[in-house]
């Protein structure tokens, strides 16, 4: 049996906007494995100011 993963490219500070998204297709599709590709920020110090739910 094949494990159905969703890979994600770099979410560039829209981790508001993507992840909600990503969840949503995990619960629509049965993904088991969810593989975040790349960037969160795009700056050094951007870091500070995300916010993770």
């Amino acid at each position: 049996m094949k494990m159905k993963t969703l890979l994600v490219g770099d979410l560039h500070l829209t981790a508001q906007i993507i992840l909600p998204m990503v969840e949503q297709k995990v619960k629509e599709l049965g993904i088991k494995q969810v593989i975040l590709l790349g960037d969160y920020t795009d700056a050094y110090e951007q870091e500070k100011t995300l916010i993770f739910t």
